[in-house]
């Protein structure tokens, strides 16, 4: 009996991670983007602001 509850709790959880991904895609979401290659230069920061707060979110 505790090998079909584990079974099925890992089909359930199969089942989670597909249903998850097939609506993440179906959402569209833009891809991931990352800070490395972007151009900081034209941007004006406030004094009390500046790139670190940006690329650490806080």
């Amino acid at each position: 009996m505790e090998f079909m509850e584990s079974w099925m709790n890992a089909e359930i959880e199969s089942r989670e991670r597909s249903k998850r991904s097939r609506l993440l895609k179906a959402a569209g979401f833009p891809a991931d983007k990352e800070l490395g290659g972007y151009d900081w230069t034209p941007i004006r920061f406030p004094v009390d602001y500046g790139r670190g707060q940006i690329t650490t979110l806080d």
